[in-house]
């Protein structure tokens, strides 16, 4: 059943994400998530799926373990009694969110600049056109 689980939650990251097209980019690395990235390397694409307890390091540009990994990736936040969804990151003015499933944290998405997440909505939104703590609705 979990392996079903991370089958799916990679299938829709991937489908989110999209795929590279590696055949006119130099090498290097897109799409860069919390827990999956694209590799190009001489017009090749590999996706690396980072595993649980490690997420994408910015400064050694690989997966490394999450509590020494600068924020936002690297915050780790307890999902032990939350229900599965999505949820605004407080911490960092709501311009991320982070996803619970089944208790387990599936890491930190990035909402577009200037925007905030939305719980109601389920996705980011102007400022004004979200409600409080992370907009300026009532």
């Amino acid at each position: 059943m979990i392996g079903l689980l991370c089958f799916i939650v990679y299938s829709c990251i991937c489908a989110a994400y999209g795929e590279t097209d590696c055949s006119t980019l130099p090498n290097g690395h897109y799409n860069i998530g919390c827990k999956v990235f694209d590799v190009c390397t001489n017009h090749v694409l590999t996706t690396v799926e980072c595993v649980p307890g490690k997420v994408y390091n910015n400064v050694t540009r690989r997966c490394d373990d999450e509590r020494v990994v600068a924020p936002p990736c690297g915050r780790v936040r307890d999902c032990s009694t939350r229900a599965d969804g999505s949820y605004p990151d407080l911490l960092l003015n709501c311009t991320s969110y982070f996803t619970c499933s089944h208790h387990i944290y599936f890491g930190h998405n990035f909402c577009t600049p200037g925007t905030v997440f939305e719980k109601t909505l389920g996705t980011c939104v102007w400022p004004d056109d979200a409600y409080r703590p992370c907009g300026n609705k009532v």
